[in-house]
């Protein structure tokens, strides 16, 4: 169930604003096998007021994230996550980018050893 939280910003002495604040967090791991090796896949939802992002980890066996990727959440999405509904392929998107990206080795090895002038 989703979480209101309650935050007073003092902008004077005498004077103070209640706000009361929204806040999700959803976080799913997953481990399985690729070729052999074990991988941990992490994927995380978090809404904070009017914003919120979508993050998809994958970690090697080693424990080292091998490829990330964060992507900002919709309005629409915000909305069916306050009215507790199922959103159908939420993180589609974010699979997809980690699909078609390198991972985060090959991207050191190559600013490293080819730099751009």
């Amino acid at each position: 169930m989703p979480n209101y939280i309650m935050i007073i910003t003092f902008r004077s002495r005498f004077y103070y604003t209640i706000v009361d604040m929204f806040v999700y967090n959803s976080t799913q791991t997953h481990s399985d096998f690729k070729r052999g090796v074990g991988q941990t896949k992490t994927k995380r939802v978090t809404v904070r007021g009017k914003t919120g992002y979508k993050m998809v980890t994958i970690r090697g066996y080693r424990g080292r994230v091998t490829k990330k990727s964060k992507k900002r959440l919709t309005q629409k999405e915000i909305k069916c996550i306050k009215d507790c509904q199922f959103i159908q392929d939420c993180l589609r998107t974010v699979k997809n980018v980690l699909r078609n990206s390198q991972s985060i080795q090959t991207l050191k090895y190559y600013r490293l050893y080819h730099p751009i002038f």
